[in-house]
């Protein structure tokens, strides 16, 4: 890989943030997943949920870099403009804690940061490579690829959704919503654990499983395909909201049931009863499962009681 314009991308993480080292305003990264590869089980996906990890020679880079990120074909699908200045703390400013931050960059070899995308209304429409390519004054280089890939969930059968429903944080119902920016058309489609769901339906949703192949909007400017959407929106189900932003997220419990069930909870458990009403009980109040993660819950069968009758 070249990097005459000095630049490199190093690849895409799930969290990056600048902590304090010591008792000084110096920074440096604690980084979470870091990789090459981006899976998403629905399209499109959001430019807004990445973090781009890069390293620069601060001796090489020029203001006024940008990074633009193409496709196949080579067409543009998103670009960040880069300023790059340089500052002469003191030793003092560098190692004593006082007011401000400072990304210290070496004065030869490559400094390491990371991008953390803002609000955007850019998406990745499709699967698939996508490039990473620097440009100044003319000069344009590759700089690294990511691979977005189709990960299929499991099917939303009982046992998986007993598990999403023992998470208090999971989500019971997901919306997302495709538009057009020239002529504001839009297609409304969500997912639930309860389906039908006719609150949805009433707010202009339609069921994910009942969508056509194409959205294409009234201008005919934007045409989406909603073929993975329609196979794979469930696979968002039990997802927290952090990891899709956009994404809407309706939460599986409310804040005041919580101690109104281990209420319940720990007055069953005094009157001890027996296991099989207490089985049932935490059948019913999933939630009470909640600190034992779990991709698929099963139930112990009921006993059954025979009786013989003497005729």
């Amino acid at each position: 890989m070249k990097c005459d314009l000095g630049i490199i991308f190093i690849g895409i993480c799930e969290r990056a943030s600048c902590v304090v080292d010591k008792n000084t305003n110096v920074l440096k990264w604690n980084i979470i997943g870091l990789t090459h590869i981006i899976l998403s089980p629905i399209y499109p996906f959001p430019l807004s949920s990445l973090t781009l990890g890069i390293a620069f020679d601060k001796n090489i880079i020029k203001g006024g870099t940008k990074i633009i990120i193409t496709n196949q074909e080579e067409q543009e699908v998103a670009y960040i403009n880069l300023d790059v200045r340089t500052v002469n703390p003191t030793i003092e400013e560098v190692v004593l804690k006082k007011d401000g931050s400072i990304l210290s960059a070496p004065e030869k070899g490559w400094t390491t940061t990371f991008l953390k995308i803002g609000k955007s209304d850019v998406f990745f429409t499709q699967p698939g490579i996508y490039y990473i390519n620097a440009e100044t004054d003319g000069r344009k280089e590759i700089i690294g690829e990511v691979q977005f890939a189709v990960i299929d969930p499991p099917p939303l059968t009982q046992e998986r959704i007993a598990a999403i429903k023992s998470d208090p944080n999971s989500a019971k119902s997901i919306g997302i919503e495709l538009g057009c920016k020239k002529c504001q058309d839009k297609f409304k489609v969500y997912a639930d654990l309860e389906s039908p769901n006719k609150k949805r339906e009433e707010e202009g949703y339609c069921l994910y499983t009942s969508i056509p192949d194409q959205f294409i909007c009234k201008c005919g400017y934007t045409k989406i395909d909603m073929q993975i959407i329609r196979k794979n929106l469930h696979g968002l189900l039990g997802q927290r909201k952090r990891e899709r932003l956009d994404v809407a997220f309706t939460p599986l419990y409310e804040k005041s049931i919580f101690e109104d069930k281990r209420n319940k909870f720990f007055e069953l458990i005094n009157s001890k009863p027996k296991e099989e009403i207490l089985q049932q009980f935490i059948q019913e109040n999933l939630i009470l499962l909640h600190q034992f993660p779990s991709e698929k819950i099963f139930f112990k069968p009921p006993i059954l009681t025979f009786f013989k009758a003497d005729f």
